[in-house]
């Protein structure tokens, strides 16, 4: 089974154009993709709090069109 993934540098998060802001269920603070995946039919976006002492995440999975 093929899939490809993305791991990103938080210098790079920026030039990417992201599906939607996310905000961190734990503080509320703003968050960063820093991984995606695509996989039967499928596109998973991971995201890490921007706070350094938040140990927030949060997986999005959506359709790929």
């Amino acid at each position: 089974m093929a899939y490809a993934t993305e791991n990103l540098k938080s210098e790079s998060v920026n030039t990417l154009s992201p599906l939607k802001q996310q905000f961190c269920p734990v503080c509320n603070g703003e968050m960063s993709e820093t991984y995606r995946v695509r996989e039967n039919g499928a596109f998973y976006v991971w995201y890490d709090c921007n706070k350094s002492d938040c140990p927030g995440s949060w997986l999005e999975k959506t359709a790929q069109e």
